[in-house]
C-alpha cells in the first residue's frame, strides 16, 4: 500500500466488483464503472487533498483519509457518506481494512500514530442514537466538545441541534479512563462511544504506511525514520521491529520537493506483505525495496534500479512478482522469490505515485502525476489503455481488468 508525503496515492483491492476507485488533490473519491466504461460516483466530503484509500473485504465500504485530519467511511452501493472518523491531529496518510474483519480499520498519520478502529462502534452508535430519539444528533460537535473541555470527567455540553430543534443539556459527554461516551440525560442509556478503540503511539517521526498481514493476524507500519515495525493485530503488542532502511529519523519527507533527490532520506513510503505473509516488502525515498523476513527481520533482498524515491510497491496475487513506483518515472517488476528485475513496463517523464495488480493478475495499474491511470499487460509488458481521471496526482482500487 502507498505512503509517500503529501503527494501520496494510495492503491487497494476491491474484492467482487469492476470498479475502478480513484482519490486525488481535488479532494474527491472518483468511482468509475469499467463495465460500463462511466462514472459512477462522485464522492464529495473532504475539505483538503485524499491521500489515503482502502476498501472493505465484502467491497460494501471504502475507507479515505484525507490532509483533513479526518477518515471518511463511504457505502459502495449507495455512493454515500456513511461515518467520518475523527481523531488524528495531522494529515492522514495511509488506512487499510482488516482481511479477516470488515469492520476494522487501521491508520496512520503524520501526527506519529497508528490508530485502531472498529466500525461496528458506528453502526451501534447510529442505533443507539435512533433509539433514544437522537436521530440526527451531531457526533462530530460532540468530539469538538470533548476536545475543547478536555480534562473534566463529567460535564454537560451547553446545547446541541436534534433534528433540527434546539435541545439543552439534552446529553452528557462522560470521559473514562481511556474513551468517552455521550449519556442521554432522561434515559441515561449511552448513545455513542468512541470508534478509535486503540491508539498505537510507539513509532518516532511521521508514519506514512500500514497493512495487514493476509492471515489479519499481524500490522506492519513505517515511516519517515526509515524503520519496520510489526504489531500483533488483536493485541497490537509489538512484536519486531526491523531497521530496513536506515533507522535514525532523516530530514522530515513530507518537506521534499515534488520529483527531487532523496538528499539522505530513509523514509519508507509503502509497504506491503507477500501473498504467504512470510515476507514483507517496503519502498523507501533512498530508491530501493527491501524484502524481509517476517519472522527473522533479515534483509533477504534489496531491490536496485530507480534512479529516485521509489513512492509505491504491489505483490502480484500469485505471489511471484513486486512492482514498484517512483519519481523516476518508471515502473519496474522484480521477482520475488530471486530478488532479481523481471523487466522495466513503464518510463515516463511523470512521476507513478501508485500502484495494484487487477484481481486477475493479468493487468497492473499505476496512478500518474498527470491524472491518469494506466493499464499493463503483466505477461506483455504491453500497454492496455490509459483513463484521464485527473488533472492531478492519482491514486487507484481496482478489482477486476480495467479495459
Amino acid at each position: 500500500m502507498l505512503v509517500c508525503k503529501l503527494w501520496n496515492r494510495v492503491c487497494d483491492l476491491l474484492p467482487s466488483c469492476p470498479l475502478v476507485i480513484c482519490g486525488s488533490k481535488d479532494q474527491t473519491v472518483t468511482v468509475w464503472d469499467s463495465g460500463a466504461r462511466k462514472i459512477r460516483y462522485k464522492l464529495r466530503g473532504h475539505t483538503e487533498e485524499i491521500y489515503a484509500c482502502s476498501l472493505s473485504r465484502n467491497g460494501e465500504y471504502i475507507a479515505s483519509g484525507s490532509a483533513d485530519r479526518t477518515l471518511k467511511i463511504w457505502s459502495v452501493a449507495r455512493g454515500r457518506l456513511q461515518y467520518t472518523l475523527k481523531g488524528h491531529s495531522n494529515v492522514v496518510t495511509s488506512c487499510s481494512f482488516s482481511p479477516v474483519d470488515d469492520s476494522r480499520l487501521v491508520s496512520t498519520s503524520t501526527d506519529q500514530t497508528l490508530r485502531v478502529w472498529d466500525l461496528w462502534v458506528c453502526e451501534r452508535n447510529l442505533k443507539q442514537c435512533m433509539a433514544s430519539g437522537v436521530r440526527s444528533w451531531d457526533i462530530e460537535a460532540s468530539i469538538s466538545t470533548i476536545n475543547a473541555i478536555w480534562g473534566h470527567h463529567f460535564f454537560s455540553p451547553a446545547s446541541f441541534e436534534l433534528n433540527g430543534q434546539h435541545f439543552e443539556h439534552k446529553v452528557q459527554v462522560v470521559q473514562g479512563l481511556e474513551h468517552h461516551h455521550v449519556v442521554h440525560l432522561e434515559t441515561m442509556q449511552q448513545v455513542w462511544s468512541n470508534p478509535c478503540i486503540q491508539i498505537v503511539s510507539a513509532h518516532r517521526g511521521p508514519l506514512r504506511c500500514c497493512a495487514f498481514s493476509p492471515a489479519g493476524d499481524l500490522v506492519a507500519a513505517s515511516g519517515d525514520n526509515g524503520c519496520l515495525r510489526l504489531w500483533d493485530a488483536t493485541t497490537f503488542n509489538l512484536l519486531r521491529e526491523i531497521k530496513c532502511h536506515g533507522g535514525d529519523l532523516q530530514q522530515d519527507f513530507l518537506f521534499l520537493p515534488t520529483r527531487a533527490t532523496n538528499h539522505g532520506c530513509s523514509a519508507v513510503t509503502s509497504v506491503a506483505f507477500s501473498k504467504d505473509g512470510g515476507c514483507v516488502i517496503t519502498a523507501s525515498a533512498d530508491r530501493t525495496l527491501k524484502v524481509c523476513d517476517v519472522d527473522s527481520g533479515a534483509v533477504l533482498h534489496v531491490l536496485v534500479g530507480h534512479a529516485n524515491v521509489v513512492t509505491c510497491c504491489a505483490v502480484s496475487p500469485n505471489g511471484r512478482w513486486v512492482a514498484s513506483g517512483s519519481w523516476d518515472g518508471s515502473v519496474r517488476m522484480w521477482d520475488l522469490e530471486t530478488g532479481t528485475m523481471a523487466r522495466v513496463l513503464h518510463q515516463g517523464s511523470s512521476a507513478v505515485w501508485s500502484l495494484h495488480f487487477s484481481a486477475s493478475g493479468k493487468q497492473l495499474l499505476c496512478g500518474t502525476g498527470e491524472g491518469f491511470i494506466t493499464a499493463w499487460n503483466v505477461m506483455t509488458g504491453a500497454k492496455v489503455c490509459a483513463l484521464r481521471m485527473y488533472t492531478r496526482s492519482v491514486s487507484c482500487i481496482v478489482n477486476g481488468d480495467i479495459c
